[in-house]
């Protein structure tokens, strides 16, 4: 691990195993793949509360920075880490949601493709029975 402490963001991101990667910026890696879509819904699905805990306690952090430390300056960004800390429950529900629709087409796929080996007149035509 990381011991001497980070000067820079990036080196304080690269000493938790995240990158700020201009080339990626505009990359959403969980979109990208379906299977990590799942992950991530299963995930908030098993342990919604919990990491809405997580995200709370880290919101209080802030808040209590706010409070006692932040010069008024600062305050307007540590207010925009709120909205980013809260956007992370956008994005679990946005993943569930897209998971659930992905489960929905393939059970739907996969019920159409039962029902034509089942009947396998082909389209347009009537069945002679």
């Amino acid at each position: 691990m990381y011991t001497q402490k980070p000067t820079t963001v990036s080196e304080y991101l690269r000493a938790r195993d995240l990158v700020l990667d201009p080339l990626l910026i505009d990359v959403d890696p969980i979109l990208e793949n379906p299977e990590l879509i799942k992950e991530a819904s299963e995930l908030w699905t098993a342990k919604e509360g919990l990491l809405k805990m997580v995200l709370q306690a880290r919101i209080n952090a802030i808040g209590r920075h706010i409070q006692n430390k932040a010069i008024p300056e600062e305050v307007v960004v540590y207010r925009q880490a709120l909205v980013e800390i809260g956007a992370l429950v956008n994005d679990f529900e946005k993943y569930k949601g897209i998971h659930g629709r992905n489960a929905q087409t393939k059970e739907d796929n996969s019920e159409n493709a039962t029902e034509q080996l089942a009947d396998p007149t082909p389209e347009g035509e009537e069945s002679s029975l």
